[in-house]
């Protein structure tokens, strides 16, 4: 403990740091956050692309009719 911390007083070169540096920066949640999202979209597209071409039948199997279908592949990839 130093002579500051026994007296009750402050300074601000005394406060340590506690938080561990991150190897990969600070905006690393933000590059792999955006890149999750972007895989999001890119898996919607995929599966609304696959669902479009699906046959009748497949589409009564799962309990979806031509309709349903063509109004889930008209969204944009970022709606859900």
């Amino acid at each position: 403990m130093n002579k500051l911390q026994t007296t009750g007083q402050s300074c601000p070169a005394a406060t340590i740091e506690t938080r561990s540096p991150s190897i990969l920066g600070e905006g690393a949640g933000l590059i792999f956050a955006a890149v999750g999202l972007v895989a999001t979209w890119h898996e919607r597209w995929q599966q609304r692309r696959q669902l479009e071409r699906l046959d009748p039948r497949l589409l009564r199997d799962i309990g979806l009719d031509r309709y349903e279908v063509a109004r889930e592949i008209r969204k944009p990839f970022w709606i859900a």
